[in-house]
């Protein structure tokens, strides 16, 4: 009897804490994968295109600003003439005509919108 009273005691002493990791390991993925914690593959994938997409639209504002030199200044162009620019020049080598991503135009479009820095100055640390 002695020993079965030790038995339960021991049990008891232990129930609290598989309780606590019962819990912790059903709801510790659900809480890290909730705040973004945890790395998944369509994490992945929606960084890689978004690195994508801002590489090729950087390479599309760069191809515009350097074959339209009557345009100064592409951001003083209205939405539909930054949108056209953007469509004319978002295509990549290789791609057939037509078949430029929306993402890339879009993101293309906007940077156009930005005004166009002034590289020759060099500004001194204060």
């Amino acid at each position: 009897m002695n020993f079965l009273k030790n038995v339960q005691a021991q049990w008891n002493a232990w129930v609290p804490f598989m309780k606590g990791a019962a819990v912790g390991v059903i709801v510790g993925p659900l809480f890290t994968l909730y705040m973004g914690w945890m790395v998944t593959s369509g994490n992945v994938t929606g960084q890689v295109e978004a690195a994508l997409v801002n590489a090729r639209a950087s390479i599309c504002v760069a191809r515009a600003r350097a074959a339209e030199a009557a345009v100064k200044d592409p951001s003083s162009l209205d939405w539909s003439a930054r949108r056209a620019l953007a469509e004319k020049w978002s295509l990549m080598p290789g791609q057939k005509a037509g078949t430029a991503e929306y993402a890339v135009t879009n993101a293309c479009a906007e940077m156009l919108a930005e005004p166009v820095k002034n590289i020759s100055k060099k500004e001194t640390p204060s």
